[in-house]
């Protein structure tokens, strides 16, 4: 018997729960897809995810395993002694080691473990294949896009427009952020060589910056500005299990039990103003998610993945604003300028690595020649640092978990929907009554007409072409203000 679009959904959306389905309701997932598509872009995104997720479990796991069996390990300073450290924690960790000569040994050590995993690595690189391949997708890199990760409408242009749009910011703060790190000499050296991938982990970590912001009021900072705005029926809906920053930080993660009824907050962020602003990101994220929720995906034309990315991106953007920085977070105003610098340095990294991160995986899903070079090609464009190749199946194959393309959409449109709300509710929106109710319907009116479409209406575009390049003008003036702000 056929399966309706209402029972189609209902399965689709227990199987991305985590809940059991059986190897009969996993084929009427798969044999369903396209008729679920082709009723709403939005349920068939959901089908997709819910099997790419079955299908792509077992081997996801398997790589979790081989890193849980043999994690990175290196010399403590005691005689015989060795150190385990977990992979979720390994960037913290490596970021955080002030010596050169440890940080380096911790990366190479790394680097190894990962060459180790390699073959694990591309078997889940292989199963991301054989999902697209089970769903008839073709290119591979096509599921990213059918999953609500991705648009095909603005990929292409994408990851040139983010470049293009903070090269210039990057190329100013990136000398300060690594002389503030103790990393001077190399500062000089990289604009003549790339930095190697430990000494970028450490510009990241901005000790000076990171002492001035208060670490334990980072989560309830974000608790208050999405109750101050109006939106505490949501805040009510988000579970808070994260726990007190920490160097072998595991990362915020964000599960969702059911949207709009009861989301997950759970890990630790590492003690840095970048880790910070990646908690700020996780609870923007889950308000996303804890927001009332229409009754029925179908009927729907946007990606739900998208509207999430586009909130993460402007909670983690309060980082930048100097009267949350001083009202919010608490930091001195005279430090205020530090702080702010180091958020915008490392959120111009991240976004440019994650450039980096999906342009390189759409290449490794279609088993394009030479990936080796386009992985060192795309690191050195995006942070003038290269990461070694034992990196590439492990980067590739966490391509669906780390949301990256989305992150990225996320970003192109974040100024602009700052720049509605700003003139909505006044500059510190983040601190207005009246407009968690605007921002609530903005992120409803993204999630039911997709990116491409909101953004065209929100500037006023004729072509998805002339709206991807005023939103990419948009993100060049925002990321400007940001930095002659942090540089007076």
């Amino acid at each position: 018997m056929q399966l309706t679009l209402e029972a189609i959904e209902e399965l689709a959306a227990r199987a991305r729960s985590g809940a059991p389905v059986t190897a009969h309701q996993r084929e009427s997932l798969r044999s369903r897809y396209e008729h679920a598509r082709s009723a709403s872009p939005a349920l068939g995104a959901l089908v997709a995810e819910a099997h790419t997720q079955i299908q792509h479990e077992p081997a996801k796991e398997a790589l979790a395993r081989a890193w849980q069996t043999s994690p990175v390990t290196i010399a403590s300073g005691l005689a015989a002694e060795t150190r385990s450290i977990a992979i979720d924690s390994l960037e913290s960790t490596v970021a955080l080691e002030r010596e050169d000569a440890r940080r380096h040994a911790l990366w190479s050590a790394a680097s190894a473990s990962a060459m180790d995993h390699f073959k694990s690595a591309r078997s889940s690189v292989e199963s991301l294949r054989d999902c697209a391949g089970s769903l008839s997708l073709s290119p591979a890199d096509t599921l990213l896009d059918r999953v609500g990760l991705g648009d095909a409408a603005i990929s292409s242009r994408l990851f040139d427009a983010i470049l293009t749009a903070t090269d210039g910011a990057f190329d100013e703060l990136d000398p300060w952020a690594l002389r503030e790190c103790e990393l001077g000499e190399r500062a000089i050296d990289a604009r003549r060589r790339t930095l190697s991938f430990d000494d970028r982990l450490r510009s990241l970590a901005q000790p000076r910056a990171s002492a001035h912001a208060p670490l334990g009021d980072r989560s309830a900072a974000s608790a208050r500005w999405i109750a101050r705005v109006g939106l505490g029926g949501a805040l009510a809906r988000v579970l808070d299990k994260s726990e007190s920053s920490r160097a072998d930080a595991t990362r915020i993660r964000v599960r969702v039990e059911r949207e709009g009824v009861r989301v997950v907050l759970s890990g630790e962020e590492d003690p840095t103003v970048l880790g910070g602003a990646r908690l700020a990101s996780r609870w923007g994220e889950a308000l996303a998610y804890a927001l009332p929720q229409e009754p029925s995906t179908r009927g729907r034309a946007g990606l739900d993945r998208l509207h999430v990315a586009v909130a993460g991106a402007l909670a983690k953007g309060l980082y930048c604003e100097r009267s949350f920085v001083t009202r919010e977070l608490g930091v001195d105003p005279a430090q205020a300028a530090v702080v702010e610098r180091a958020a915008l340095h490392g959120l111009l990294c991240e976004l440019r690595r994650r450039c980096a991160e999906v342009s390189f995986a759409r290449a490794a899903l279609n088993a394009l020649p030479e990936l080796a070079t386009r992985l060192r090609d795309a690191y050195t464009r995006a942070l003038s640092s290269s990461i070694e190749p034992a990196w590439a199946s492990h980067i590739a194959a966490a391509t669906l978990e780390r949301r990256a393309e989305a992150s990225c959409i996320g970003a192109l449109i974040e100024p602009v929907l700052r720049e509605r709300l700003r003139e909505r509710y006044d500059e510190d929106w983040f601190r207005n009554p009246r407009a968690g109710e605007g921002l609530a319907n903005e992120l409803a009116a993204l999630r039911a007409s997709g990116s491409v479409a909101w953004l065209r209406a929100a500037v006023g575009a004729e072509t998805d072409a002339d709206a991807i390049t005023r939103a990419s003008s948009a993100l060049r003036a925002r990321v400007s203000e940001r930095f002659e702000r942090a540089t007076r």
